[in-house]
């Protein structure tokens, strides 16, 4: 085999090991991209659990404001580093990392960091006293009970007082009625 034929095998294999990389590298960016949206949909879940089960305090804020920047800037740094790939492979070079930026190394720790601040998320809340608050659930349920029996109780007693004033013109109306028959000819029956 002449040296001319060696060296061009040697640089199609290092073409293709530099294709295979970049495919792998690619696919676990779009791999962490797709966790870093996990991530957020599961930090949903820890804040919701902190905002009932805990009174937020500035740390919380602070903490899952640091969370979600970071699954962003994951997702940003990993778009960036697919966007590198995309360019380079249009000018058949094949590399995953610039001189000056390994986008994709940004992308990884920006993720683990999302992930270290998810997990002190739900330790950042004081604890809220739930038998105060139940009890003052509780006080406010008597006092609309209460104001609801009330005005059940005066539209009963208008109820009853309508009622016999509808019984008594009731009663006139027959009065009248009778009286108008026996005074009128006309309205008297055979």
């Amino acid at each position: 085999m002449s040296g001319g034929t060696a060296n061009k095998n040697n640089r199609q294999h290092a073409t293709t090991d530099k294709q295979e990389a970049a495919k792998i590298v690619v696919g676990l960016s779009t791999q962490l991209i797709t966790a870093a949206l996990a991530f957020i949909a599961l930090n949903g879940g820890i804040i919701t659990f902190v905002l009932t089960n805990n009174e937020p305090t500035i740390w919380f804020y602070i903490l899952f404001v640091g969370t979600l920047a970071s699954f962003v800037f994951s997702i940003f740094f990993g778009g960036k580093g697919i966007d590198f790939v995309k360019k380079t492979v249009i000018e058949g070079k094949w590399d995953t990392k610039d001189d000056k930026k390994n986008w994709f190394d940004w992308q990884t720790k920006a993720i683990i960091l999302g992930i270290i601040l998810s997990i002190f998320l739900p330790f950042t809340g004081k604890k809220a006293n739930k038998t105060e608050l139940n009890i003052q659930k509780v006080v406010d349920l008597i006092e609309k009970t209460t104001k609801l029996n009330a005005n059940l109780y005066d539209l009963q007693k208008k109820d009853s007082l309508n009622q016999a004033i509808i019984f008594e013109l009731q009663s006139k109306i027959n009065i009248l009625s009778k009286q108008i028959r026996e005074a009128s000819p006309r309205f008297k029956t055979k």
